[in-house]
């Protein structure tokens, strides 16, 4: 059975959306790393609680922030990365 709390949580997963609170500057890529990397942790959890497949989709709608971003996501996703 799937703890209703953790599967409601899928948009959680998106990641440096548009006006996402850890957003300091979305043009630049500059973030709260550390509200960022809890994110990361709590989607990694419950991956592990309810056995779904971790998907973390990066967003940015600047190219000059993009970079950064993925490479913060890359570094921190213990998955696979594709």
């Amino acid at each position: 059975m799937v703890d209703n709390q953790a599967s409601s949580q899928h948009h959680d997963w998106n990641i440096f959306y548009h006006k996402h609170k850890i957003l300091r500057d979305e043009k630049t890529g500059d973030f709260d790393r550390d509200k960022a990397e809890e994110l990361l942790v709590k989607e990694a959890e419950i991956s592990e609680k309810t056995g779904n497949p971790r998907i973390v989709d990066v967003c940015c709608g600047w190219p000059q922030a993009f970079g950064k971003l993925i490479d913060f996501v890359a570094k921190k996703q213990m998955a696979h990365f594709q």
